[in-house]
Parts: C-alpha cells; structure tokens; sequence
C-alpha cells in the first residue's frame, strides 16, 4: 500500500541496500519486495526484529530518517493499547538513541490514544498522519533539508 501510495504521488521509496537487505532476511526471515518499506514483523518476533531494524537503520548512511507505521487510533478494534503503547515506547529508546529524525506515520486522521501521543511527545517523535499526506509531508522535509545543505556548503 505505501508502495502504491507514493508511486502514485511520485514520491521515491528506494529498495534497501543489500547488505542490510540480508541481515534482515537472516534476522527477521524472508522479507517480500525490495524491503522498503521493512517489514519488522517478519517471522513474527517482532519486539526484537524491530529493536534489530532500528538499529540497523541508525547505522546505515544510506538512511536519513526513520518512520514507523502504525494504525493507532483510539480505540483501535484490532490492537491492544498497552501493545501499541510498547511498541511505541521501543521506538522512543531508539528515536533517543539515534541522531536521525524518527517520525511516527499514522494510517490515517483521527484521534490518536492520548498515551501514545504523550509517549511520542515526550521522545521528540513528530506524529504525521495519512499516508499520502504523511509521505509528501517526509519529502518535502528531506528535499528542504538537502536543498539547505546545499546552499550551506555553496555558500561557504
């Protein structure tokens, strides 16, 4: 979907490269497609998987920032929200660990668990919501933020 998405918007999600490619396959077992967006779920161990992913992510110079998708509305009928919230936090500890922007994109707009957002406040993580919309909005941050360094370096 998020493929389809930004495709269909002209918005570049590049594969990832293949080293980290197979260290998340060994990891987290066979990841479908070019594993951009990554699947953390994987083999179905996903509090490691995901603590794996970020951090690979964190150490990868090809990767700018981190976004992590998740459909957290209040009372969200398919979820737990003390699992949501635990998997948030994870992301807080990474986000913190990490000189990167980590940006929470929400599925969809609506009214987001005030814990969640409480959570993700207090770590710094801006919370972006729609896909489209929160895919653009990524773009236009990362094309602003290398059209500064640009004129910064031009510039000195």
């Amino acid at each position: 979907m998020i493929l389809d998405i930004a495709a269909a918007n002209d918005l570049e999600v590049p594969p990832l490269p293949p080293a980290l490619r197979t260290d998340m396959d060994r990891l987290a077992g066979y990841i479908t497609g070019d594993g951009n967006p990554l699947d953390a779920w994987g083999n179905g161990t996903f509090v490691p998987n995901l603590d794996h992913a970020l951090a690979a992510l964190q150490a990868s110079p090809e990767h700018d920032a981190v976004v992590f998708l998740r459909d957290n509305s209040d009372g969200q009928p398919m979820d737990q929200p003390e699992t949501a919230l635990n998997y948030l936090q994870q992301f807080a500890r990474a986000a913190g660990a990490s000189d990167k922007p980590h940006y929470l994109l929400h599925t969809r707009a609506g009214h987001i668990d005030p814990g969640h957002v409480a959570c993700l406040r207090g770590a710094g993580i801006a919370i972006i919501t729609g896909i489209r919309e929160g895919l653009g909005a990524i773009d236009r941050l990362a094309r602003w933020g290398a059209a500064k360094t640009d004129w910064q370096r031009n510039s000195v």
